[in-house]
């Protein structure tokens, strides 16, 4: 039986890269037994409406709407939860609002890759390396080569299985930023592997919401304090250096906002 598949999309009022990823995905279908979950955290009446004439009567489509926005770590963590109540399923796969994929069977693609690796907890087309004190996206071919460091959520397939044992995204990140490089190493931490799946795709802001809505990108600081450094500094703490963690601890036991199901 082909493996089930849950795409989980955040939305923020991003009408424009909304828009152009829902068109998107009704021509590069993701692929087979595959449902897309969308999670709308507070956006304003447009990106609303869009959701609500689009979703609606589409097939394996499902949208629900918050009040607020709660950040990336736990609106995924919120729509894996929402999966779960739905029934069991394989695979969950992260997509950031600004992504644009160039061809019909791009999740399946990614599946096959999972299923063709099954030590893998996670994978995806965006690699990250350490060059020096500077976090820069791997090329091509340093990821086809494995020189990176951590896969990133913006496009990445999670096995259910993995995120059983080692958890999703832990919360302490909030509301976002180094949340998918510290699973990563979480995972590869407890005996799991990273791959890179080169799939086309393209990112129209990279993830920046202060690119799209600096009013409310001033209201997350507001909210949070300078949460980019802060997380950063976090993910260092744990991973990095002289003073990161003993190698020998759980990073499962590191604190108690870490996502895992059934806790």
């Amino acid at each position: 039986m082909r493996p089930r598949t849950v795409i989980s999309i955040l939305t923020w009022d991003s009408l424009h890269y909304t828009r152009n990823l829902l068109l998107n995905l009704t021509w590069a279908v993701p692929g087979r037994n595959m449902s897309v979950m969308i999670l709308d955290q507070g956006s304003g009446p447009d990106t609303v409406a869009l959701l609500k004439e689009f979703v609606p009567g589409r097939a394996g489509f499902s949208a629900r709407l918050r009040a607020d926005n709660i950040g990336y770590g736990p609106g995924h963590n919120d729509n894996y939860r929402a999966a779960l109540a739905a029934g069991p399923f394989d695979y969950f796969i992260t997509v950031n609002s600004d992504a644009l994929f160039g061809e019909a069977g791009w999740a399946d693609r990614m599946v096959e890759a999972m299923e063709a690796n099954p030590t893998a907890a996670l994978g995806g087309p965006y690699a990250y390396r350490l060059d020096g004190q500077r976090y820069v996206q791997a090329t091509r071919e340093q990821a086809a080569a494995g020189d990176y460091l951590f896969i990133t959520g913006a496009v990445a397939i999670m096995r259910a299985s993995a995120v059983e044992t080692a958890g999703l995204f832990d919360e302490a990140f909030e509301p976002a930023y180094w949340e998918d490089a510290d699973m990563a190493l979480r995972y590869e931490r407890l005996g799991f592997s990273q791959i890179h799946i080169d799939i086309p795709v393209l990112h129209g802001y990279l993830g920046s919401a202060g690119r799209v809505n600096e009013a409310k990108n001033a209201d997350l600081t507001r909210r949070w304090g300078d949460y980019k450094q802060r997380n950063l500094q976090l993910f260092s703490r744990r991973w990095m250096g002289p003073d990161a963690l003993g190698r020998s601890e759980d990073p499962r036991g590191w604190g108690d906002r870490l996502y895992l199901p059934g806790r």
